[in-house]
């Protein structure tokens, strides 16, 4: 027996849930965190910007996925 799952709604969720605890998130905490917080975000953008391209590189298509952005003939 094979359960399968729709995933749609698991990825907007994720999106909401984090969205939601920063914008939680005071001026106040986020200057005390100084310089560790900043190397910590410009860390976590960097992995972000290299996972992009590789997912992009190994499917052998545009970072946009199909069906997200209008397609233009011209």
């Amino acid at each position: 027996m094979k359960v399968d799952f729709d995933l749609t709604a698991r990825d907007i969720l994720l999106v909401d849930f984090f969205t939601v605890i920063g914008l939680n998130a005071h001026v106040g905490d986020l200057a005390r965190g100084g310089r560790p917080l900043a190397i910590l975000l410009a860390v976590t953008v960097a992995f972000m910007l290299v996972a992009k391209l590789v997912l992009s590189a190994r499917r052998g298509q545009a970072s946009v996925p199909e069906g997200a952005a209008p397609e233009f003939e011209g």
